[in-house]
């Protein structure tokens, strides 16, 4: 039982934080083209 809960939280804080990745990533990329188009 703790084995598939730390397995589900750590799955979890992964995906997480993989999200906000992309969400930085994105922010970026749109950031450095309205930069480039100005």
């Amino acid at each position: 039982l703790f084995g598939s809960y730390l397995t589900f939280t750590t799955t979890a804080v992964f995906t997480y934080l993989l999200i906000l990745l992309l969400h930085i990533v994105l922010e970026t990329g749109a950031a450095l083209r309205e930069a480039n188009s100005s």
